[in-house]
């Protein structure tokens, strides 16, 4: 069996690329057969990355391909190379003697910082990154197609709709992005910096620049950075994966409660209630740091 950490770090960015590279053909190919055969629907053809139908056989085929892409780009390969390194499996979970009280911290963290994530949401969309022309212009393009799709896989209306976005647009990605970011990226990164602020950074910058949406681009940072710091306290992926998930799965309930579609109605964004929560999460952050300290 190969083992990753026998080799150099440049070989296992190669091998790491290599099996991502892989993962997303092939995971890409299963899903197109899926869609073709069951729902008619080439997800590699410019009607289907173009477009923005509200028919039902496009929606569930737009599930398909989420749910495909995220194992094939974020959760395939990151447990390939995490499963396959003699360091990682124990690196990534270590034990807590607090682990209950720190869990049930970073859930309440992810709640008490909304009302600031909503502020960053609507710092961010008043920006009119169309007035930037060029290159800019078509990332707004681009991220308003994005947003478009986006909205189809998250409404729901019914109660196994609800599930089944649960699990595509909650679940696969809070285990996928995290192991790959977390898991991975931040971890390798601390082997090469001291601190936490540049393996948190960078791993949250990749975090946000991967989901290609410039007009969400300032709240997934920073939602990257909350949860970089959440790993890099406790050193648990399992924590950071649960209140990543809480973050998603929330908003999903909400919108399905709402009988709406990706809004922030409803929260409070003045400044006394944002500085009044942030106020709040920083003693959250701080007692997560103490307990995960304290094993």
């Amino acid at each position: 069996m190969f083992i990753y950490n026998k080799e150099s770090k440049a070989q296992q960015l190669v091998f790491f690329l290599i099996m991502i590279l892989v993962s997303i053909l092939l995971s890409g190919f299963i899903s197109n057969i899926i869609t073709t055969t069951f729902f008619n629907i080439d997800i590699t053809s410019a009607d289907f990355i173009n477009s923005t139908s509200s028919t039902k056989n496009y929606v569930n085929a737009l599930r398909i391909s989420q749910a495909f892409n995220t194992i094939g780009i974020f959760i395939a390969p990151s447990l390939f190379f995490l499963f396959h390194n003699e360091t990682s499996k124990e690196t990534i979970l270590k034990k807590n003697k607090n682990i209950g009280i720190v869990l049930v911290l970073s859930v309440v963290l992810m709640f008490q910082l909304k009302p600031l994530t909503s502020f960053l949401i609507n710092l961010n969309t008043n920006i009119d990154f169309k007035n930037y022309g060029g290159f800019i212009s078509d990332l707004a393009n681009t991220s308003d197609l994005l947003t478009e799709k986006l909205k189809l896989i998250t409404y729901s209306d019914t109660s196994f709709m609800l599930i089944v976005n649960i699990v595509v647009v909650a679940l696969l990605p809070a285990i996928g992005e995290e192991l790959f970011f977390r898991g991975i990226i931040q971890r390798k990164l601390s082997l090469m910096y001291k601190g936490k602020i540049i393996p948190v950074f960078i791993s949250a910058l990749l975090f946000a620049l991967m989901h290609f949406n410039v007009k969400s681009f300032i709240p997934i940072l920073f939602l990257g950075m909350v949860l970089g710091y959440i790993y890099s306290f406790t050193k648990n992926i399992l924590i950071s994966i649960i209140a990543h998930f809480v973050n998603n799965a929330w908003l999903l309930i909400t919108l399905y409660v709402a009988n709406t579609s990706f809004t922030q109605g409803g929260i409070d964004v003045s400044l006394v209630n944002v500085l009044f929560h942030s106020l709040i999460s920083m003693l959250l952050f701080y007692f997560i740091y103490k307990f995960s300290e304290n094993n």
